[in-house]
Parts: C-alpha cells; structure tokens; sequence
C-alpha cells in the first residue's frame, strides 16, 4: 500500500516537473545559442567594416594583410568567446531567469573584460591588427547578444516555451507588491496565474497539498509572498514544499530595508539566513566613483550639446527675458544652492499664479498636492516644448560640473517641500539631487507626491553605479515620448 502510495506520488512529481524542466532547458539552449551566433556575427561584422574603413577610406591593402593573420585572431576570439560564455553560465545567465538590467550589466561587464584581455593578448604577442576590427568585435558583441536573446525569446514565446505557469502564495499587501513587479519584469517569464492565500492550501490536510495545488490550477513553479508570522506558524506546510520536490521561490518583506546593499550569510546546520546591510551611497569610495563618473559624463554632454544650448538660448530670449532661470533649492546635507534651467515660463510668473490660483480651486488644490500645475498659464510656447521634453534641465549640467548636483539623484525641492519627505528627509539629504532619477523613469508629473518621495528614498537606500547606468539609459525613451510630462 505504501509503495503504491509513493509511486502515484513520484509519478505526480515527475509530470508536475516535466514542463517546468522542459520550459528551464529550451529557454538555457535558446540563450546559449543566442550568443554563439551574436558573436560570430560581431566578429564578421567587425571585420567587414574595418575592411571598408580601410580600403575604400584610407586606401589601404587591407585584405592581403587580413590573409595572414586571420586564422590566429579567429582563434583567440573563439578562445576568448568561450571564457565569455562560460563567464555568463557562472552567473546565472544560462541556469536562472533574470532581470533585463541585470543581464545587461553582465553582458556588458564581460564583453568589456574581453576586451581588455583581447588587447593585452594581441600587444603581447606584437601582432599586427586592426583596431577598428578588434574593438568592433567587442562592442558589437555588447549589441548583439541582447538583440540576439530578444529574438531567441520571441520564438520560444510562441512555441509555448517561455512563460513559466506560476501560483503566488501569501498574502496582505506584500502579495499585489509582488505581483504588480512581476508584471513589470516580463522577460523573467512567470506568468502568474493564480493568488492564494497560504491558509487555504493546507485546509484539506498536508498530504500532498502542494501538488493537489499545482495540479487544480495547472501551476508549474509557486512563488512564497510570506510574512515573518507566517513563515514560523505554517513551518510544516512550507517543508512539505521541499518534500515533493516542486521549483519555488520566496520573497521576504524587508520591511523598507535596502535591497540592493545586502550580502548573504548561511549558516550549517540552521534554517535561517542573515543578511548584512551595506550603504553604497554612504562609503566614501563609493561617493568618489559616482562623483568621477558625473564629472567625466557631464563634461562629454555639454561639448556635444554646445549648438543646443545655443539655439535654445537664441529662441528664449526672443521675449527680452533672462535664458536661464535661477531656483534656490536644497543639496546634500541641507545646503542650498542655485538649481539652472532654461526659462520656460513669461517675466511676470508670479503674479501670473498667485491670480490663476485665486481664480480656481482645482488648480489651487493640484498645487498644493503636487507642486505642479497639469494646464500651467505661466509657460511660454518654447517653455512648453522644453519642459515636455526635460530639455529645461539642461543647464544643470553645469550645477554638476560644479558639484552641487548629479546626473542620478533625488529631485532637487525647495525648503517648503522638505516637509513631504517627513521622517526619510534624513535620505534626501544624504544624497546630491539629480537632474534624473528613479521618479522621473517611473512617471515624473504622474505621480503623486508620496510616490516621488518613495521613489528618493528607494533609491538612495540602494544606489549602486549600475543602477545609474540604468536609469539614465532609461531616462532616453522617456523623454523622447515626453511619458508623464507636464
């Protein structure tokens, strides 16, 4: 009877796994083959460039010389391709879904690091080759793998392999946090398509509840959203998720701890992890990175946009104005400072609001909420496009090089505004205001105040360079398609 009893249960687990198992190792083998064929196509891509470079620009014999030295520098770069692939299965890339930024930062870390090694290989050896081949290989390959796994996806996708059928567990608020993130990490592939309360799994008994679960709602991985209480009080019903062997993961509540700061320690012999918090932001060295990094990119920005700076300013003074715009606001550690921005708006704004908020309530009360006005009277037409845009913020580039601000940060407030920040204000100052930040990818003028403040304060609990990196990247579209613009 026992025997029979364990070999349904086996049976059950093997058939729960199978399309889990099927969708894991379709979606790895699409990835890895993704890549191969990315690099060999930067390499040859690489290679037909520097050759047009070459022979149709500098007039060089370039393929006589590419005759004698393309079997060694096919070599190397396939050498030098597999560290890069194997480099990416021991981060995960090919054994765990991932976040697209994450991804992004290994892909673009590692062919960076290739391309050092690469270098350092060919000064070594004193070859011959040409530089635009040898970086283009590199660079084109940061490209390719991304668009090459898009494509990979979309085909999997529509072969029913991608999407992972997924039941969340828990519940409270936790529960929809994790599901509207979820949403908005598709290319992780769970599909969720069930909530349920964990109560409710182990009322019919703890026999098998897991797989009775999976198989009633066709779920094929359970995702735990699980407070501290109910990790301890269902302790033998989470077990009994180990037992039969079904894919899960947990999301601890940190409870507005940083997320990003943490490392993890494990301990033999007990079921309990400890993680210890790091500040990023707070660490000088760190400070000093992010400062660098502002610099370097602020200065490469105000030599590119010098003719943009000049046409605005032509268009703005048009009205016999000032260009510029001078807003005392609040920095780093409660300093004030000059904030820079075009002028968007006519001489006499002040006068123009403190009439158009007399003469209407709604307007009165969206400026009070908000600070912000959705049909603003004191905007220019010029202003209007500027503001739409973010190209109003311009100027602040040179708040920047002067160190009172950077490119990521909090939104720069004034005195008064502090008071909506409450007690996390300790946050905002911790940090130099940016002339981007998290709030402005995640909605700008859409949001409400209390959601800009979380936003600040998300941010400088887990700063790290790449989520610059990340967000001013992302800050690109957003302006482009004026998202969330007043």
């Amino acid at each position: 009877m026992i025997e029979k009893a364990m070999k349904i249960k086996v049976d059950s687990v093997v058939k729960r796994d199978k399309f889990f198992r099927n969708v894991m190792f379709f979606r790895h083998i699409g990835y890895f083959i993704a890549d191969i064929s990315a690099l060999f196509a930067s390499f040859f891509t690489a290679l037909l460039f520097s050759g047009v470079v070459n022979e149709w620009i500098l007039g060089r014999d370039y393929v006589e010389g590419i005759e004698l030295i393309f079997d060694r520098r096919a070599s190397q770069f396939f050498g030098l391709s597999c560290c890069l692939l194997f480099i990416f299965h021991m981060l995960g890339q090919y054994r765990r879904p991932m976040p697209r930024w994450t991804s992004y930062k290994h892909i673009i870390g590692g062919t960076l690091l290739m391309l050092l090694a690469d270098g350092f290989l060919l000064y070594a050896a004193k070859e011959h080759l040409s530089r635009l081949w040898l970086i283009n290989s590199w660079l084109l390959s940061a490209l390719y793998i991304p668009l090459m796994r898009y494509g990979a996806k979309h085909i999997l996708d529509r072969w029913d392999m991608w999407a992972i059928p997924t039941i969340l567990v828990g519940s409270g608020p936790q529960l929809e946090h994790v599901r509207a993130a979820l949403t908005t990490q598709p290319a992780l592939g769970y599909h969720v398509i069930d909530t349920v309360p964990l109560a409710r799994i182990g009322e019919s008994g703890l026999d098998n509840a897991w797989g009775r679960l999976c198989r009633d709602n066709g779920g094929s991985f359970v995702i735990l959203a699980l407070s501290a209480q109910e990790m301890v009080e269902y302790g033998e019903l989470l077990t009994d998720l180990v037992r039969e062997r079904l894919p899960f993961a947990v999301v601890p509540s940190l409870g507005g701890l940083p997320i990003l700061g943490f490392e993890q320690m494990s301990f033999i012999g007990h079921d309990f992890m400890m993680m210890v918090a790091r500040n990023n932001l707070g660490q000088p060295f760190s400070r000093g990175i992010k400062f660098i990094f502002d610099i370097v990119v602020a200065a490469i920005l105000c030599v590119l946009l010098l003719p943009v700076f000049a046409l605005f300013a032509l268009a703005i003074s048009r009205d016999g104005g000032p260009v510029l715009y001078r807003h005392l606001r609040v920095g780093r550690g409660g300093r004030p400072f000059t904030c820079l921005k075009f002028r968007t708006m006519v001489s006499h704004a002040q006068q123009v609001l403190d009439a158009h908020l007399a003469a209407s309530p709604a307007a009165a009360a969206e400026w009070e909420a908000t600070r912000k006005l959705t049909d603003d009277p004191r905007i220019t037409p010029i202003g209007r496009f500027l503001r739409s845009t973010s190209l109003d913020e311009l100027p602040q580039l040179l708040n920047v090089m002067c160190g009172q601000m950077s490119l990521v940060g909090p939104r720069p407030v004034t005195e008064d505004e502090l008071k909506y920040y409450g007690r996390d204000v300790f946050f905002y100052l911790e940090a130099m205001p940016g002339m981007t930040g998290l709030w402005q990818v995640s909605g700008r003028s859409a949001l409400s105040y209390d959601q800009r403040v979380l936003y600040d304060t998300w941010y400088v609990k887990n700063w790290t360079l790449w989520l610059d990196v990340a967000i001013l990247v992302r800050t690109i579209p957003v302006v482009i398609n004026r998202d969330g613009a007043v």
